[in-house]
């Protein structure tokens, strides 16, 4: 053996250089597809061997775990045993995700679901603690994805586990867990929506609190009061249409209070929730402070009146458009005008009959829009 190593290396070393350099990067080029190959090979068996426990967990455990979450009658523990027939202390790790996935998989499927029969069987399988274990002693990226299952599956988890949570240096960690806490809360749940959110708050965010905003909707206090704690402005404008959601009448006197505030894109906002919310007693003051509005704030006046429909607005419209310099402006006054009754149509017209040349263009494609975005 040693005879041919030996042969091998001084023969080898006899070649030129050119040539012990192509044999060498042959070697390690065939040494790393077959490593290559190898791992390919292994990568592949293995998924398919998950692939095949993962069918035989649903193929045992789907169609009974269906019946009892579907159930008109509610269950006890010692009910669902002798139907899913599964010794739980012998469950593994990757069992238990499995078995959530089966879980996760009925609720999105079925129409009726069975609340407490659900929760009986995620307590008979042990998911809840499975994930609370996963969020104490996780990395950073499996206390995320904790959260995420105990939440799609509807499951509160110990307020000792995710307090700490909630205030984690991960950002992603750290907000999943404040909007966890406050679905699930039992105790001033809505805590953190009188700090901001978070320092990072994002779009994102906002989708999340208005889900457990709707959620809790029955809990629901003034949300006006959170907003004055707020210096953001994309915060506040998220509040503002959250109180135009949910028509929280009780706000408007904040609202306006705001629309006399500084900030132009938040007096759009509030003059926007409150055409939403139909209070027509603002119109007058809209078309007093129009005149001395940025152009923003000029364009959601005009919505709001063309929404108000109150009949006292047709003069104050006329003077408007004659007097803004603003195509986009113009425009958006004459589509108010136009959808402003049987009045409205023909002021139009007769606007249309005295304008100059070069504006009829305006009235041709308010009337027959090529693009409608107004």
């Amino acid at each position: 053996m040693y005879f041919y190593i030996y042969y091998f290396y001084y023969s080898f070393i006899g070649y030129p250089f050119l040539l012990q350099f192509a044999v060498f990067f042959l070697f390690v080029f065939s040494l790393a597809i077959i490593i290559a190959a190898g791992r390919f090979s292994w990568v592949i068996l293995d998924h398919y061997r998950k692939k095949r426990f993962q069918q035989r967990l649903y193929y045992r455990y789907l169609t009974p775990v269906t019946e009892v979450i579907t159930a008109r009658e509610n269950f006890v523990l010692q009910d669902i045993a002798p139907v899913i027939r599964c010794n739980v202390k012998n469950l593994k790790a990757r069992e238990k995700r499995i078995l959530t996935n089966i879980l996760l998989r009925i609720r999105n499927r079925e129409k009726r679901i069975n609340e407490e029969n659900f929760r009986v069987v995620v307590d008979y399988f042990e998911i809840r603690q499975f994930w609370e274990k996963k969020m104490r002693h996780g990395r950073t990226a499996m206390k995320l994805k904790a959260l995420r299952k105990l939440d799609e599956l509807n499951i509160a988890a110990q307020g000792s586990i995710i307090s700490p949570l909630t205030y984690s240096r991960n950002p992603q960690v750290r907000k999943k867990a404040r909007v966890f806490y406050m679905l699930f809360s039992k105790t001033n749940p809505f805590k953190f929506l009188e700090e901001d959110f978070d320092p990072s708050f994002d779009n994102w965010d906002k989708v999340e609190i208005h889900r457990v905003l709707v959620q809790r909707e029955d809990q629901l206090p003034l949300i006006s009061q959170w907003l004055k704690k707020s210096d953001n402005p994309a915060y506040q404008a998220f509040m503002i249409d959250e109180i135009r959601f949910f028509n929280q009448q009780r706000c408007i006197p904040y609202l306006l209070e705001t629309i006399r505030g500084h900030d132009a894109f938040l007096r759009e906002r509030c003059i926007e929730a409150l055409a939403a919310m139909d209070y027509k007693a603002a119109e007058a003051d809209f078309m007093r402070e129009y005149p001395l509005q940025p152009l923003g704030v000029q364009k959601s006046i005009i919505r709001a009146i063309r929404m108000f429909q109150t009949g006292k607005a047709l003069f104050f419209l006329e003077d408007a458009y004659r007097v803004t310099p603003d195509v986009d402006l113009k425009m958006l006054i004459l589509r108010a005008v136009l959808n402003y009754g049987a009045a409205g149509k023909e002021l139009f017209y007769m606007m249309q009959h005295k304008a100059p040349q070069k504006e009829r263009v305006f009235f041709d494609h308010v009337s027959n829009p090529l693009i409608k975005y107004y």
